[in-house]
């Protein structure tokens, strides 16, 4: 039987129809195994294309289901192709985890799923990171302005998915983007010191 709760942890967190990607990489690796055009160029796209229609059916009974929960999950979370931000997550997770002995206590007040923010203390340049990793849904952090002033940084913090925003004064296109990201479903992570916390600085 079906779950009752929508499941957005693990592979979901990445791909929304993950055993469909999988079934369609299967069927591409059996035509070439088997080395058989008819298999490669006649039942490999049908099997594509059935695969889809029965997606898009499937993804309108998830609607009909969850209603407004699965909407923000099919808005968060693509279809095919994972965001590079998720990549990273799965392949870093595992050695942030060992290197800082990262640990989550209290797991029970982190919510099933998004929107919410996540609000911490700024003690380490890491901190994004750990936080990242340590939580299972993808958080957009707020990040200052500043950061964004070189191209190639800015391209960077954008595609992992990082909200700019001026220090000290009121910043209109920021909070459209905040807005933006909790109407789509994302975490926000904030520091409400606006940089590195004064004692872990010193730290640091």
């Amino acid at each position: 039987l079906p779950p009752d709760q929508l499941i957005e942890k693990g592979l979901f967190a990445i791909w929304r129809h993950p055993i469909y990607l999988f079934s369609v990489v299967f069927i591409l690796g059996l035509a070439l195994v088997l080395r058989s055009p008819g298999y490669l160029f006649v039942v490999y796209p049908v099997f594509i294309a059935a695969t889809y229609i029965y997606t898009r059916i499937e993804e309108r009974s998830l609607i009909n289901r969850f209603g407004r929960k699965y909407q923000l999950y099919r808005m968060r979370v693509p279809l095919v192709i994972p965001r590079f931000i998720e990549v990273l997550r799965v392949i870093a997770r595992p050695y942030f985890r060992r290197r800082f002995g990262i640990q989550i206590i209290n797991a029970e007040n982190i919510p099933a799923s998004p929107p919410y923010f996540v609000v911490s203390s700024h003690r380490n340049y890491l901190d994004p990171f750990l936080i990242s990793f340590a939580l299972p849904h993808m958080i957009r952090h707020i990040c200052t302005y500043e950061m964004f002033r070189k191209r190639s940084t800015a391209l960077l913090l954008r595609w992992i998915g990082a909200i700019p925003k001026k220090r000290f004064k009121p910043d209109l296109k920021s909070t459209k983007q905040i807005m933006d990201a909790l109407n789509k479903g994302f975490a926000v992570g904030v520091f409400p010191e606006g940089e590195r916390s004064w004692t872990g600085a010193m730290q640091s």
